[in-house]
């Protein structure tokens, strides 16, 4: 029993000092950044985002593109259709007009 308490207590010594040269190692290589760091502030969403609705969520939202999108990225999409088998789609706009979907 003896033999099991000290491989514990000195397990658990390892264990803090591992522990403790970590945080040091941390704090001490943690310094100031060597830049400063910009940052911008995008605005409004433009292009407009088409999401199904289940119940009153909605999921699978799919933003607009300005440019041709690959057919794998909806190939992974799973659109649940309702009771009916009609597919409820909603068009989120901002400060846009929608002229047509297809």
């Amino acid at each position: 029993m003896k033999k099991i308490w000290k491989r514990l207590l000195v397990l658990c010594g390892i264990f803090i000092l591992a522990a403790s040269a970590f945080a040091l190692y941390i704090h001490f290589s943690a310094g100031e950044p060597e830049e400063e760091l910009e940052y911008e502030v995008w605005g409004s969403a433009t292009l407009p985002i088409v999401a199904s609705e289940v119940g009153d969520q909605r999921v699978n939202l799919l933003h607009g593109y300005t440019m041709e999108v690959d057919d794998t990225v909806m190939e992974e999409t799973v659109m649940p259709v309702d009771e009916e088998g009609l597919l409820p789609l909603t068009v989120i706009c901002y400060d846009c007009k929608v002229a047509a979907v297809r």
